[in-house]
């Protein structure tokens, strides 16, 4: 299986926020919803990383 780094990115970030709001949550309502904002959260913060590192690249 190839992923390019943007799939990678989103699965790397499904993962990890599945496990930080299960491991963070007492019920299953308020680990979906912290799932979600973690994971959208790790999305949106590595791409401004990379769009802020991108002119260092060239």
């Amino acid at each position: 299986m190839h992923l390019d780094h943007f799939p990678a990115l989103l699965l790397c970030a499904g993962l990890i926020s599945v496990a930080f709001a299960a491991l963070s949550q007492p019920t299953a309502t308020k680990r979906l919803s912290r799932a979600l904002l973690y994971f959208v959260l790790f999305a949106v913060i590595s791409v401004a990383i990379a769009w802020l590192m991108y002119p260092f690249s060239h």
